[in-house]
């Protein structure tokens, strides 16, 4: 959260000038597209690139007019920051364990890693209202120097993400110096409660309408 970046990347960045201007920069960025499906079938958007106008659109949740007339309300996140987690946890009520397991690609910690959460029994597991889906994508770089600037740009997200070399052969369609970059996604899927669902209790939380659901 302090750090603005996944943990293996603080040592990194403390070696950079100024390490506090970035620090800051990274714990405030926000990116966040909200998406209102309306009854009618037409799909209404609004971004949010600063925490202030995002605290402002949650916290102004309730005083929203035609909220029956929504179907479903999406957010999208590009990225992560502690600004953003620390709003959205607060007004969906969404647990922190959601963020952290978000941040990054492994689909298994080395258990020496200071930072690493032991895993869960199953039945815990079966309480949360967070569905991860782990995928890949691919990309394709006609230079080993274009597959560089596009791992150097990874890097500037706070989340792990990073593009790595197949190490496949060519393909008679390839260039020489080809590289296909492979990386490790991942999206988080939170849902409301049925109660709150049912009861109109998310509306405390300005997660108003019948259903809310964030898309990371």
């Amino acid at each position: 959260m302090e750090i603005g970046t996944t943990p293996l990347r603080w040592r990194d960045l403390q070696k950079k000038e100024p390490k506090d201007e970035e620090r800051e920069q990274r714990a405030a960025r926000t990116n966040v597209t909200r998406l209102d499906y309306l009854n009618s079938g037409k799909v209404v958007s609004q971004q949010y690139n600063t925490s202030a106008g995002l605290e402002n659109a949650l916290t102004e949740g309730n005083l929203e007019k035609g909220a029956d007339e929504r179907q479903l309300r999406l957010f999208v996140v590009e990225d992560l920051s502690r600004d953003v987690i620390e709003l959205l946890g607060k007004h969906l009520d969404i647990e922190p364990g959601f963020f952290r397991e978000h941040i990054v690609d492994y689909a298994w910690y080395n258990t020496r890693d200071r930072w690493v959460d032991p895993p869960n029994l199953n039945m815990i597991n079966s309480r949360n209202r967070w569905v991860p889906i782990r995928f890949v994508t691919a990309r394709y770089f006609e230079t080993y120097g274009s597959f560089q600037q596009g791992f150097e740009e990874a890097r500037k997200f706070n989340v792990l993400r990073r593009p790595d070399d197949d190490q496949n052969n060519k393909s008679v369609w390839d260039e020489e110096k080809a590289i296909v970059g492979i990386t490790r996604t991942k999206a988080s899927i939170w849902y409301g409660s049925a109660k709150s669902q049912n009861t109109g209790e998310n509306r405390k939380t300005g997660a108003v309408g019948k259903f809310s659901t964030l898309y990371l």
